[in-house]
């Protein structure tokens, strides 16, 4: 890759974080966010865009959940999963929806 472009892709990861940044700013928030923070973000001296692990998991665990053809027959599919979620998240379980988990907490649901 050319140097014009590797200095294209480093700025747009610098602005990725910044936009990262300013999201997290307009949220509700108990730090307060100021453009020096921002700026600091923007140099690489700070970072807000990291993510929440047990977040990725539960978005991958309700997208799958509701892909599955198994659970067409609930009605609200979101409780659902939310409560199957609960389960597997308290105990040592891996953090993934299977069917296999569907029919052994079926019945708890």
């Amino acid at each position: 890759m050319c140097q014009r472009g590797r200095f294209f892709l480093a700025r747009l990861c610098h602005w990725g974080r910044f936009l990262v940044a300013q999201t997290c700013q307009k949220e509700p928030s108990p730090v307060a966010h100021t453009l020096g923070d921002l700026l600091d973000i923007y140099f690489g001296k700070k970072s807000y865009a990291t993510y929440d692990k047990s977040a990725l998991q539960w978005n991958q665990f309700v997208h799958d959940f509701c892909a599955d053809e198994a659970t067409k027959g609930f009605e609200n599919k979101l409780e659902t999963a939310a409560a199957l979620w609960k389960i597997v998240r308290d105990s040592d379980r891996e953090k993934k929806y299977s069917r296999a988990l569907l029919k052994e907490f079926r019945k708890e649901l």
